[in-house]
Order: structure tokens, then C-alpha cells, then sequence
């Protein structure tokens, strides 16, 4: 009986916290749409808190107006949404970081029949031409292929500066300028920028680290990034 008076105890003030958030929402809508600034926001909240503190003072009891309450919650909520949750997330761009759990978590079920049964090893391939991998691929079996990375022109290619020059471009003329942010807010607006255990927050920090960092030099920190 009392675990069940608890849930509903539970519930109602989640219901409650609920409608408090949104009418909160409608609040500071409604402020800003009828020309109200943050700092005026502001300025009315100090102001009613002052005079509360006052007439408690002089022994007097002050209720507030449902014109104050209003201005009192599109304040909180203005602070909040103004305030906090900018310096909270300042550090990250997406409220839930995309990685190998969340991943995992969020993809379809596989079917165990097509991907376990009648499996008691794994292919392996030794330099297999296309032709030969697209019979199987996409087979949902686990393949291993040894040196299908051989010849690829990617090798001799790929480089941190390789990299780095293609989202940071050459120059500082506007239309660079526009398409290095165009490249970087792809990767971030996606949360595509995988930093595993580095230090790194986004791929614009990756690429402004010291070259010595960047070449594994002796005595710098390790990295390994994805995105």
C-alpha cells in the first residue's frame, strides 16, 4: 500500500513538474513576442524580490499578483534557459553524445538465424578481387580480409595534413572562411565527431593541436578519433 501511495506521489509531482515546464514555456514566449527583453525580464524579477524583502522587513506580508508570478517564472526561465543551459553544454554540442553504446542500443535487432546459425568460423580472404567480395557482402557472416588494403591509393594519400587542409582550406578570404565553418557544423549538427578518450570536444580542436601531438612525437599525448 505505501509502495503504491509513493508511486502516485511520484507521478503527480512529475505531472506537476511537467505542467510547471510548460506553462513556463508559454511565459517567456509570451514575454518576448510582446517586446519584453531579457534585461527587462530580469530587472522586474530583482525588483519584486526587493520589495518582498522589504515589506517582510517592515512586518508586513506581501502577496503576489498574478502579473508577478508571471514575471517571476519568465524569469526563472529565462535565466535558466539563457544562463545555465548554455554554460552546462558549452562544452558539447548534442545532450547525448553519439557513440558505439548508444549505437548499439538504438539499431535494429539482428536476426540471430541469418547471422549465427551454421557458423563455426570465420572466412578469411587473402587479396580478393571485387567481384569475388560482392558475392558475399552484406551477408551478415563475419568475413576477414587480408590485404584488401594493398593497393588503395588512400595509403600514400591520407594524412592528419591531408585532412586537415580539407577542412581548413588554404587562405582566409570569406568564401573559405564560409566553407570551413559549412564543413565543421556538418560534422557537429550531426554529432558525427567521435572522441573516445581524447581530450578533444570537436574535430576544429583535432586539427588546431600542436604538430608535434599530431606526428605521436615523444612525450606528447596519444590520440585516436573517429567522426
Amino acid at each position: 500500500m505505501a509502495v503504491s501511495e509513493n508511486t502516485r506521489t511520484a507521478a503527480e509531482a512529475q505531472e506537476k513538474a511537467q505542467n510547471l515546464l510548460e506553462n513556463l514555456v508559454i511565459l517567456n514566449e509570451e514575454a518576448f513576442y510582446s517586446g519584453f527583453t531579457v534585461r527587462e525580464i530580469r530587472d522586474a524579477y530583482l525588483k519584486s524580490s526587493s520589495h518582498r524583502l522589504s515589506s517582510e522587513k517592515d512586518g508586513k506580508h506581501w502577496y503576489p499578483s498574478g502579473s508577478s508570478l508571471c514575471v517571476l517564472a519568465t524569469a526563472v526561465f529565462t535565466i535558466f534557459i539563457v544562463v545555465l543551459l548554455p554554460q552546462s553544454f558549452s562544452s558539447q554540442r548534442c545532450l547525448l553524445q553519439n557513440n558505439f553504446f548508444v549505437m548499439e542500443a538504438t539499431r535494429p535487432l539482428t536476426d540471430c538465424n541469418k547471422v549465427c546459425k551454421g557458423v563455426n568460423s570465420v572466412l578469411i580472404l587473402e587479396n580478393t578481387t571485387r567481384e569475388e567480395f560482392s558475392k558475399i557482402a552484406y551477408s551478415s557472416r563475419p568475413i576477414l580480409v587480408r590485404g584488401g588494403a594493398e593497393h588503395w591509393p588512400a595509403r600514400r594519400i591520407f594524412s592528419f595534413e591531408f585532412f586537415r587542409r580539407l577542412y581548413e582550406g588554404v587562405g582566409d578570404g570569406d568564401i573559405v572562411n564560409t566553407k570551413r565553418e559549412s564543413y565543421y557544423q556538418s560534422v557537429e549538427e550531426e554529432c558525427q565527431f567521435f572522441p573516445f578518450r581524447t581530450d578533444f570536444v570537436s574535430l576544429r580542436e583535432v586539427f588546431a593541436m600542436p604538430q608535434e601531438r599530431a606526428n605521436f612525437s615523444d612525450g606528447q599525448k596519444p590520440w585516436y578519433i573517429g567522426w
